[in-house]
C-alpha cells in the first residue's frame, strides 16, 4: 500500500484499538459474555454460513461461481496465482485472498473438497466472532440478543425485505433452497 493511504489507515486502526490497549493495561472495562450468548453466536454464525451458500449445502447465489473459481485457482495453482502475460506484464489473481488463503492451504494438502469445508468453517468462525462482538455491546437480555442477531442476519442483504415487498404471500411459500431474489429481473450491464 502506498504511504499516503497506509498512514491514515494505520492511524485510524490505532485509534480503533485504543479500548483494547486500555483493557490490556487494566484501565478498560472488558465486556463479559454469558454462556448462552456465546452459544447463540456460535449457532447463528454456523446457520448464517450454512444458509448463505458457503459450502453449497443450500442454494448458492450466482456470485459463488466467482468465489469458487478463486478458491479453485488458489488450491490448484502455484502461489502467487498468475494467468499469463498481457501488455508486457503478468496478470495475477486479484481478489480478497486473505479470506481464501486458510482454506486454500487446507486444499493444497487435502484437495478441493476439503478446501470448501475449510472455507465453511473459516466463514462460520468469522461470523461467530462478529456476532460475539455485537452481543458484547447488547444488554444481557435474551430478547435483545435474539432480536439483534435476527436483524443482522435478516437484513444483511435485504433479500428478505425485497421478497416480502414484491411477492404477496412470500412467507407462506418460503423455501430455503430457492434464491430469495428470483422475483428481481436480471440487470444487463453493457460491456
Amino acid at each position: 500500500m502506498e504511504l499516503w493511504a497506509a498512514l491514515p489507515l494505520a492511524l485510524c486502526m490505532m485509534y480503533a484499538l485504543r479500548p483494547l490497549m486500555a483493557t490490556a493495561r487494566g484501565r478498560g472495562v472488558r465486556p463479559q459474555l454469558q454462556g448462552w450468548q456465546v452459544a447463540l453466536a456460535i449457532a447463528m454464525g454456523c446457520a448464517w454460513t450454512l444458509y448463505g451458500g458457503t459450502g453449497h449445502w443450500v442454494f448458492a447465489n450466482a456470485d459463488w461461481h466467482i468465489r469458487d473459481a478463486v478458491l479453485h485457482d488458489l488450491v490448484i495453482g502455484a502461489w502467487p496465482v498468475g494467468y499469463g502475460l498481457e501488455g508486457g506484464g503478468s496478470i495475477l489473481l486479484r481478489a480478497p485472498i486473505g479470506y481464501y488463503l486458510p482454506a486454500a492451504l487446507v486444499g493444497k494438502v487435502a484437495g478441493l473438497a476439503a478446501a470448501h469445508i475449510a472455507l465453511s468453517i473459516w466463514t462460520a468462525a468469522g461470523a461467530t466472532l462478529f456476532l460475539l462482538q455485537v452481543l458484547s455491546l447488547m444488554p444481557r437480555k435474551v430478547g435483545a440478543a435474539l432480536a439483534s442477531v435476527a436483524v443482522i442476519a435478516s437484513f444483511s442483504g435485504l433479500d428478505a425485505i425485497g421478497t416480502m415487498l414484491r411477492v404477496p404471500g412470500a412467507i407462506d411459500h418460503w423455501d430455503v433452497t430457492r434464491h430469495l431474489e428470483w422475483w428481481r429481473p436480471a440487470i444487463n450491464i453493457p460491456p
